[in-house]
């Protein structure tokens, strides 16, 4: 068959082994996020291998992250920066990777997101938290004939205790 099942077992990315997230932030010179990601399980189903093999496009009609786990660290005591944030929104980022995706559903099951950030005054610590996040982002375009927008609908419990649902529209300009 020209079609398979692809797992990837524990991915992470971690910026500085043996760093934490609030030491590496404190080295930057302006405030900006520190990213930790961790995803124990990536499903790639019915991939088309010979469009990876031939054209470096993925396609596949689903992407399953089992139980992501994202970590973000920023710290508000340092100079803030000056730098635009345009192009790194992330249906822009997606168009910056060296191979094609044409990915109609990525599928989140079970996964966290916890943002960390020191106040101005470098005193304290705060943390806001989203747990059990299930949800869709799709499609997931690029390399195809019309860069297309990118929307994400998710569930989560805010702090691990209140449910609420998001969803998120990134244009294609």
């Amino acid at each position: 068959a020209q079609h398979f099942q692809a797992i990837v077992k524990k991915i992470e990315l971690i910026p500085t082994a043996g760093s934490s997230l609030e030491a590496i932030a404190a080295q930057t010179p302006v405030q900006m996020d520190v990213y930790q990601l961790s995803i124990p399980e990536i499903v790639i189903d019915s991939i088309d291998y010979r469009s990876f093999l031939e054209d470096s496009m993925i396609r596949t009609p689903l992407i399953l992250l089992n139980e992501p786990s994202l970590t973000i660290f920023n710290d508000r005591s340092r100079p803030p920066s000056t730098k635009s944030k345009i192009g790194k929104n992330p249906h822009q980022l997606i168009q910056q990777l060296i191979f094609g995706l044409e990915v109609p559903v990525l599928q989140v099951k079970n996964g966290s997101i916890t943002y960390f950030e020191k106040n101005k005054e470098g005193t304290d610590i705060g943390k806001l938290r989203f747990g059990s996040i299930s949800g869709n982002a799709g499609p997931i375009l690029k390399g195809v004939e019309t860069k297309g927008s990118l929307q994400l609908d998710l569930e989560a419990k805010l702090m691990d205790q209140v449910p609420m649902k998001a969803h998120f529209y990134f244009p294609p300009g």
